[in-house]
């Protein structure tokens, strides 16, 4: 039965959908709404916001008939990107204005499930990657 479920695209779709939303709230939480970080997305004329909208792409490629390798291998990079920048963050306060003074205590818990959805994402592309080179 669990099967039968995993077959259907728009579960896939959802599943893939809600990890990356989860990932990517993470991710912008610690790198995007931090300090003076959203500089820069304006500086840079939201070249650096395109990081954090890029793996959306990947509910697109859920679907069995769909092969899109290179598109699948540049988002488990990206992906990766994302968990080990989640990963690397040790400090205990996110700040909320550029100099440093405001600041909120980082949740751990939104930590620890930005890493937990980076890695099942991982984890479902790479099943994906190779699932029709199987040799039975």
């Amino acid at each position: 039965m669990i099967k039968k479920i995993w077959e259907m695209t728009a579960v896939r779709a959802v599943l893939v959908l809600v990890l990356t939303m989860i990932l990517i709230y993470g991710s912008s939480t610690f790198y995007l709404m931090n300090g003076g970080m959203f500089w820069f997305v304006i500086l840079t004329y939201g070249v650096y916001l395109l990081l954090f909208l890029v793996p959306y792409i990947g509910v697109f490629t859920v679907s069995k008939k769909v092969k899109p390798r290179k598109t699948i291998i540049f988002l488990m990079l990206l992906i990766g990107l994302h968990t080990l920048l989640i990963a690397g963050y040790t400090d205990l306060y996110i700040y909320t204005d550029e100099g440093g003074v405001s600041k909120v205590v980082a949740d751990p818990f939104l930590r620890f499930s930005s890493i937990l959805s980076g890695v099942l994402l991982l984890a479902f592309y790479s099943m994906r990657l190779f699932e029709g080179s199987r040799v039975q």
